[in-house]
């Protein structure tokens, strides 16, 4: 079907012959390392760029899935008296000018 494709419209039928996803993928992470870099992520390398997707097909525990919910509570915490903190010392500094 391509052969009398190529013959009518040769910009619209594409040769797949060498097509390797590998290729794809490296070529990817070069580029998402080089992006990091950029960025001033100097420690970013390819090796951190291929084990991302492959930690996240990993299912959670519930154990773990525990540890994320607690951790995020004592970051939201943490966040409220730091922007607590930051409220008395306005109203500290407001009273004093």
């Amino acid at each position: 079907m391509n052969g009398v494709w190529k013959q009518l419209c040769p910009h619209f039928v594409h040769s797949f012959e060498n097509f390797s996803v590998d290729d794809i993928v490296l070529k990817a992470n070069k580029e998402t390392v080089s992006y990091a870099q950029n960025l001033g992520l100097d420690e970013v390398k390819e090796e951190d760029i291929e084990q991302l997707p492959q930690s996240h097909r990993q299912e959670l525990s519930n154990e773990d899935l525990l540890d994320i919910e607690a951790e995020n509570k004592r970051e939201r915490e943490d966040a409220k008296v730091a922007a607590a903190a930051a409220d008395k010392s306005d109203t500290h500094s407001q009273c004093y000018q």
